[in-house]
């Protein structure tokens, strides 16, 4: 509340200080408070005639015996902190928010809470010396570095593990810390929690060669993240971990990694080589889509690939083991299941014409797997023209629902959706397009040929180039005109 500098407690209290100028905390009760984003506040009163259960001191917060750090207050103008030997408890939220510190360093037997740091916006550099065998042994030390510990600490820089003391690193524990460029984990350490370094966007390298389990989006978005050392231990990489790190160009999948999730490098633009597990029996949905990756092997166990494993990658050479793969072939770059004569996806680049094989049967739901992009524009950059299907196969027309199709024949019939000269909803914003929406058309040609209606771009997706030729010709012209003006205008001052 604006213009509030004090406030008088007489019962259990928890209170976010965030917009409040409060400068005076009174506690007139033995019950427990908790206290965050207090810019401002500068005392905690705690009564003598009251039996209560804190010590306040230095701006500090504690338990009654001070073995427990609360609340770390904000006008407290210290860069430094190292926390005192008796200290066996971070609470909770104890320094988050704060604006002044720049160093942390924790020594002994001290538990730590969940956002015990979070959000501290000066903090660079962290030391963890955790040990079990100095302090208060009462409290009980968790191995698991609590979750959320220095989430957003914008200018934290690096971190250091003294001891081999944390088995886990809990979920968010450094996630959006922006600057983190160096930290080096315990060799105790062996799982990394959900969204761990998520957004830690000047990470370059990370050894991880003792973790045997990865949570999801544990590395998403580390955008500077180059080299990576797995652990030949390890036998998970969850769903995202890698996702969006752009600068990663190759890795190793150890071969004891069983399972991997989805999307797991979905986004690595840069990512061109792989070594990947021969025992991962099943590649899932946007595993390595968008990625630019040159080659990939399917190993003779995998049994199972999504449509969209390989979605939008430009020059992948996919590959079989053996031509003997019990469930897969690749006939003229369909990736193909065999068993079931369906199509799963077609990984080489765009094409005009695209004949589909003549063991084709089913055909997998959007199998053509590139995306459409922003001022990409039909056929003269993107998009396939015509498909041709045999006549065994059975059609699901989602399969054709893509506006990068100009027509669909099937032996010598095609579909085509009449409306696009009066239909807005066919007018995408890259081109316009014939688009397939289930409607026979009794002419037994597939007509190859792309109708001029179907060739016109929209205005304000004309390339940077097309743009400057059209000024440089307009400016031409201008001058021409401008020069027989003056040119009829001489003559005939002239002639008279």
């Amino acid at each position: 509340m604006e213009n509030l500098e004090e406030v008088i407690v007489r019962t259990q209290f928890s209170a976010d200080f965030q917009f409040s100028t409060v400068k005076k905390l009174t506690v007139l009760s033995n019950n427990s408070i908790s206290i965050t984003r207090a810019q401002y506040l500068e005392e905690i009163v705690l009564p003598t005639d009251v039996d209560n259960i804190y010590t306040f001191q230095d701006k500090i917060l504690y338990n009654k015996n001070k073995t427990a750090i609360i609340c770390y207050l904000n006008t407290k103008t210290d860069k430094e902190f190292t926390v005192p030997s008796g200290v066996s408890i971070i609470s909770n939220n104890a320094f988050a928010y704060n604006n002044k510190i720049e160093k942390i360093t924790i020594n002994g037997h001290v538990q730590l809470g969940s956002q015990a740091f979070a959000y501290m916006k000066k903090l660079k550099e962290v030391v963890l010396n955790i040990s079990p065998d100095k302090g208060n042994k009462e409290v009980t030390l968790s191995r698991v570095l609590a979750s959320q510990l220095f989430l957003s600490c914008d200018n934290l820089k690096t971190v250091t593990f003294q001891t081999d003391f944390y088995t886990t690193i809990g979920s968010d524990a450094f996630q959006y810390c922006e600057s983190l460029k160096t930290i080096s984990l315990p060799k105790s350490v062996k799982v990394i929690g959900e969204s761990v370094f998520d957004h830690c966007l000047e990470l370059k390298e990370i050894d991880l060669s003792n973790v045997i389990s990865i949570g999801s989006y544990a590395f998403s978005s580390c955008i500077n993240l180059k080299n990576v050392e797995l652990s030949t231990n390890l036998r998970s990489i969850n769903s995202e971990t890698f996702y969006n790190c752009t600068s990663l160009k190759s890795i190793t999948i150890p071969d004891n990694v069983l399972s991997v999730g989805s999307s797991v490098f979905e986004e690595c633009s840069n990512l061109k080589e792989i070594t990947f597990s021969r025992n991962v029996v099943d590649l899932p949905s946007k595993l390595f889509a968008k990625t630019n990756l040159k080659e990939f092997t399917i190993y003779q166990n995998v049994r199972s690939i999504k449509v969209d494993t390989f979605l939008d990658i430009p020059d992948l050479d996919l590959k079989l083991e053996n031509d003997n793969h019990p469930i897969f072939s690749i006939v003229d770059k369909f990736l193909m299941n065999k068993i079931k004569g369906e199509i799963i996806c077609y990984f080489s680049k765009l094409q005009d014409v695209l004949v589909l094989p003549n063991e084709t049967r089913i055909i997998t739901d959007n199998f053509y797997s590139h995306e459409l992009k922003e001022n990409q524009f039909y056929k003269e950059e993107y998009g396939i023209l015509v498909v041709k299907v045999p006549e065994s196969v059975d059609t699901n027309k989602y399969s054709f629902g893509s506006s990068i199709y100009h027509q669909v024949c099937i032996q010598g019939f095609y579909y085509q959706d009449y409306n696009i000269r009066n239909s807005r909803e066919s007018v995408s914003d890259n081109y316009i397009f014939d688009k397939y929406k289930g409607y026979y058309s009794n002419y037994r040609i597939c007509n190859e040929t792309v109708p001029e209606y179907a060739k016109y771009r929209l205005i304000n997706k004309t390339t940077p180039i097309e743009i400057s030729m059209s000024v440089i010709i307009a400016v031409c012209a201008a001058v021409i005109i401008a020069l027989l003006v003056v040119y009829f205008i001489l003559r005939k001052k002239s002639a008279n």
